[in-house]
């Protein structure tokens, strides 16, 4: 498994923590190496700069029929909206939607070899909106139509080149969704696990 970090990831624990976080990448690296170990695979992270260096990797793993996934999100500040600043409700303009858009303008440009597949992952957020979450909501709808307008571009270029985005319901299996379901319980005035169980099967 190929794990691919672009512009500024190189700069995570420094940069904004409040908002990105304290993790740094080499600490990042080690979690997606620990993960890969538990489940049989051996994991490469890497990290660049440079749109053309990410490229000539995406190129070398299409050429091996290795799928590639836009993966890279900020977990949203959960709060009302008069609680939020600008910078919680666009932390996930800053982080989801940028990247989605530079990889796919780049597998566009140079572009990906035909038969490649390039899947962005947004929400079922999109579909529902997310009142606690901030941008949340519109910043993964814009994952959605970004993947849908390079999907159409490939289209008529003829460039052979899939562009799918994925929009997942919150699910309180994951750490993102055990907070989100937590702060909407608390919101509603609710007991979490009941709010967890009237969410119906995961």
């Amino acid at each position: 498994v190929l794990v691919l970090n672009g512009p500024n990831l190189g700069r995570l624990g420094r940069r904004q923590p409040e908002y990105y976080g304290p993790t740094t990448p080499a600490q990042l690296a080690g979690l997606c190496d620990q993960w890969g170990r538990d489940l049989g695979l051996a994991v490469e992270v890497r990290q660049t700069n440079h749109e053309g260096e990410l490229i000539d990797w995406l190129n070398a793993a299409a050429d091996e029929g290795d799928p590639v996934v836009l993966n890279a999100g900020a977990a949203p500040v959960m709060r009302p909206l008069q609680d939020h600043t600008w910078d919680t409700f666009r932390t996930n303009w800053d982080v989801d939607v940028q990247q989605v858009f530079h990889w796919a303008r780049a597998a566009l440009r140079l572009p990906l070899p035909p038969g490649s597949t390039v899947v962005s992952l947004s929400s079922g957020a999109a579909l529902r909106g997310s009142p606690l979450s901030g941008g949340y909501a519109g910043a993964k709808a814009t994952v959605r139509f970004v993947s849908e307008y390079a999907a159409a571009e490939s289209r008529r270029q003829g460039l052979g080149v899939r562009f799918l985005a994925v929009l997942p319901s919150l699910s309180p299996t994951t750490d993102l969704g055990t907070e989100a379901a937590a702060a909407y319980a608390a919101y509603q005035g609710a007991d979490a696990d009941a709010f967890v169980r009237a969410m119906g099967p995961l």
